[in-house]
Parts: structure tokens; C-alpha cells; sequence
């Protein structure tokens, strides 16, 4: 796992291979960096598109997102749970098997957190906060950590270089004594 490879061993056969599978990464990169671009693109445009006048602002019988005025009796509007806008029953969609909706605007702002992964990097940020607020990384417990590390490591210490005992974790993490 934790194994180190040599370039200078490879043929030039292989350098190619890696190279060419380098190249197709990069253009998956960019092909889902344009994807990403054109979700983010579209929820802008029905941002703008449902934003309020300030003559708008006044009237509070209007949809929010199509500016239709909502009546007394039927499609008078609800608030979504997700803006507090009031948006009339042709701007709702309604979440998965589930009587919960949001405004068309909420919707696509979700739509687009799941499919960029931004959901994951907000809610892995609110799990393990950064090394600088986190208690685990402050200088006197790494020192501590490493103390031990370099004590657990008394067996290996003829076949383990001095570049591995300044960075222990690269050692205690991996699966393979290291070579």
C-alpha cells in the first residue's frame, strides 16, 4: 500500500502507458469541470430570473420565482422551507416519496451540491475541523505522538530511513513494514 515506485525502472513502454492514462485524467478533469460550470451557470440564471423587483418587493401577493400574482382562494402560495419566499404551486417540487418540497431555485441549488460533491466537503469540514482549531494537532500532542511512534518502532529501526522517523504516520498507517 504504502510503497514507493521508482521511474528510472520503468521502460519507455510504460512511461507512455502512464503518460497516456495521465492525459485521459486531465480530460475527464476538464470534461467534469465544464459539467460542474454549466449546473452552477444554470442555477445562476433561475437565481436571477426569480429575483424580486423592488415594485415586486411591495406587492407580497406575487410567486417569487415567476412573479405570477397568487390569489385569495385557489394557489395562494406557501413559504418555501429552504428561502422563505412565498411561491405559488406551479414553482414547488416536491422531494422524493416525501411531502417536503422546495422552490424550484432550493431545488437546483441541492440538485447541484449533490451532483459537485459539495455536500461531502461541507459536512467532512463540520466533522474534522481544520489542523488549526482541531486539539489533536497542536505541537505538544504530535510531539507526544511521535515519542511513541519512534518507540513502536524500536524493531524496525535499522531498515527504517531517517526520512521515516521524522514523519511517523507514514509508517503507523501503513500495512506493509516499510523497506
Amino acid at each position: 500500500m504504502a510503497q514507493e515506485v521508482s521511474l528510472n525502472s520503468l521502460q519507455d513502454s510504460d512511461r507512455e502507458v502512464i503518460l497516456q492514462v495521465l492525459y485521459r485524467d486531465q480530460a475527464v478533469q476538464s470534461i467534469e469541470e465544464e459539467r460542474i460550470r454549466k449546473l452552477r451557470t444554470h442555477l445562476q440564471h433561475l437565481r436571477w430570473k426569480g429575483g424580486k423587483s423592488a415594485g415586486q418587493e411591495q406587492r407580497e401577493k406575487a410567486c417569487a420565482r415567476c412573479q405570477r400574482a397568487l390569489g385569495l382562494l385557489l394557489n395562494r402560495g406557501a413559504v418555501c422551507q429552504g428561502c422563505s419566499h412565498c411561491v405559488c404551486s406551479g414553482c414547488r417540487v416536491f422531494l422524493s416519496k416525501t411531502p417536503l418540497w422546495r422552490c424550484t431555485v432550493c431545488y437546483e441549488g441541492r440538485t447541484v451540491r449533490i451532483k459537485t460533491g459539495e455536500w461531502f466537503f461541507e459536512e467532512r469540514a463540520k466533522k474534522f475541523p481544520t489542523e488549526a482549531k482541531s486539539p489533536w494537532f497542536r505541537p505538544l500532542h504530535l510531539r507526544s505522538v511521535r515519542a511513541g511512534a519512534a518507540a513502536a518502532l524500536e524493531g524496525y529501526r535499522n531498515s527504517v530511513s531517517s526520512k521515516d522517523l521524522i514523519n511517523p504516520w507514514k509508517i503507523c498507517f501503513c500495512l506493509l513494514p516499510p523497506t
